[in-house]
């Protein structure tokens, strides 16, 4: 097929639309019937910033239109570039190539007009934002707020390594290795067993290694016969034990064993929904713990269940009502 440099607009658009589908410029200028550099210039002046000042009127690149589709895109995915909304903009008919506002202005609009700022991006499962999810959340608050808040426990397991402290960088003379002893040559990793109420952590277990259903089940066979501060039990009947959808929470044999277990003291088991760790008391005191274990490292490092469990003491039962309020059960 005989190739040409001057592109028509339905043959600009048609080599958008290959090049997004991922095509090389030679298959481009097969399909489109331009030469493989019209191919690349299109392309090129649709994502590079612009060298030089246009010459005549300044174009109208900051409409309504424009804005609008720029905090739309930026709502939908902040992490999307400027070169990817320019060719958006094209692609979607907000404006023409000649209107189509520069990676310089697109910027000034992002930070001026919608007044956004560059920040780290939180991730959050794409199963969270469907409906089927938001009946799950609804149905489990429904459920679970026909307790009063000093009835639901709140179970839960956290990790915790035991770091080197080592540094990885330091200085040393040019052409020369930097060279250092260890402080410390092996991380270990602990498991904390946590179960708390409104009042005050009720109960918990540090284990070294990680945890299992067999390790969970024996805990809990450990927690009813504990005491409270004020000397009694912690479970009352009626009461109800929350937590996560962990993998070996549903074990075919220990889930049943621990509802039985929970079933001869009058206490339900209750799962929360998937991808809802804000629903869960027992992450917000994990928070804090790590806060106060990270406050002097070598003595984590030297002593990490002692660490741990000063760190846990220190916890306020003050703190706990707040953190029930919080994920809302209060």
């Amino acid at each position: 097929m005989a190739t040409s440099n001057k592109a028509s607009p339905n043959q600009r658009k048609m080599v958008l639309r290959l090049f997004q589908e991922g095509l090389s410029f030679r298959i481009i200028s097969e399909r489109t019937g331009l030469s493989k550099s019209g191919c690349h210039k299109i392309i090129k002046n649709l994502i590079e910033v612009p060298k030089l000042s246009p010459r005549g009127k300044p174009r109208s690149v900051s409409s309504d239109q424009v804005v609008k589709f720029i905090e739309y895109l930026k709502e939908k995915t902040p992490s999307i570039q400027a070169k990817e909304i320019r060719i958006k903009l094209l692609e979607h008919g907000i404006c023409t190539e000649n209107e189509l506002p520069s990676i310089p202005t697109i910027g000034r609009i992002i930070r001026d007009y919608l007044g956004m700022t560059f920040k780290i991006i939180e991730q959050i499962p794409r199963e969270t934002t469907s409906a089927h999810h938001d009946t799950l959340v609804n149905n489990f608050m429904s459920s679970i707020l026909l307790y009063k808040p000093e009835q639901i426990h709140f179970f839960d397991e956290c990790s915790v390594v035991r770091t080197s402290g080592n540094s990885r960088y330091g200085h040393s003379l040019l052409g020369e290795r930097a060279v250092e002893v260890q402080r410390y040559a092996s991380n270990a990793t602990y498991t904390l067993n946590l179960l708390c109420n409104i009042f005050e952590i009720g109960h918990f277990e540090i284990i070294e290694g990680a945890s299992n259903a067999l390790e969970m089940l024996n805990f809990f066979q450990r927690s009813v016969h504990e005491k409270n501060s004020m000397g009694n039990p912690i479970f009352n009947r009626g009461d109800v034990v929350v937590m996560d959808n962990c993998g070996f929470h549903h074990h075919r044999v220990y889930e049943g064993r621990l509802r039985n277990l929970l079933n001869q003291i009058g206490v339900e088991l209750v799962f929360q929904p998937p991808y809802s760790p804000e629903l869960n008391v027992c992450e917000y005191v994990f928070h804090l713990m790590k806060e106060k274990l990270r406050q002097n490292s070598s003595f984590t490092y030297d002593y990490t269940e002692l660490a741990i469990t000063r760190a846990l003491t220190k916890v306020e039962s003050g703190r706990m009502g707040q953190i029930y309020r919080k994920c809302g059960y209060v």
